[in-house]
């Protein structure tokens, strides 16, 4: 008798995996923000913060603290790096004269100085520009942004 209520026990225990599933619950799974104008058109509120305002890569720094916008500028050869708020739309100036910025393929560590904009003021600044022939050739380009604000660093991965 003793054999036979553990063994239904067993059964029970192996339909309850079996009807249960074992993979995550549905609470478990990422969510993506949707508003009413998003859901419409089909896109999250993700794909509306990936639009730059000059159709560059966003780097985020820190959690959503601030954003750089890589921009190249083939015909000149740059490559320029708009200080964005956390919003990734809102230019933010910063005090920096220089960002550093390293690519991987080409290898190359360059300075991205300072030039600002209309509306920077202050000492700070929002555009930082580096030049070198080889963002005048049509290439995907990747590597890091960094930077200080405020005396703490910053840095962000992108990829074109």
């Amino acid at each position: 008798m003793k054999f036979t209520h553990t063994l239904l026990a067993g059964l029970a225990l192996a339909a309850s995996t079996v009807i249960g599933g074992c993979g995550p619950a549905a609470s478990d799974k990422p969510k993506t923000t949707e508003t009413p104008a998003t859901k419409a058109a089909g896109k999250t509120e993700d794909d509306a913060h990936a639009k730059t305002p000059h159709g560059g890569t966003l780097v985020e720094w820190g959690a959503e603290e601030y954003h750089v916008e890589v921009v190249v500028d083939h015909t000149r050869g740059e490559l320029i790096g708009y200080v964005l708020g956390g919003d990734a739309k809102t230019a933010t100036p910063i005090k920096a004269d220089t960002l550093q910025l390293t690519v991987k393929q080409p290898a190359l560590k360059l300075d991205m100085k300072a030039q600002p904009q209309a509306g920077d003021s202050d000492g700070k600044c929002s555009k930082f520009v580096a030049q070198d022939d080889a963002f005048k050739k049509d290439v995907k380009l990747s590597g890091v942004v960094a930077g200080m604000v405020n005396g703490k660093p910053y840095d962000g991965t992108f990829e074109q």
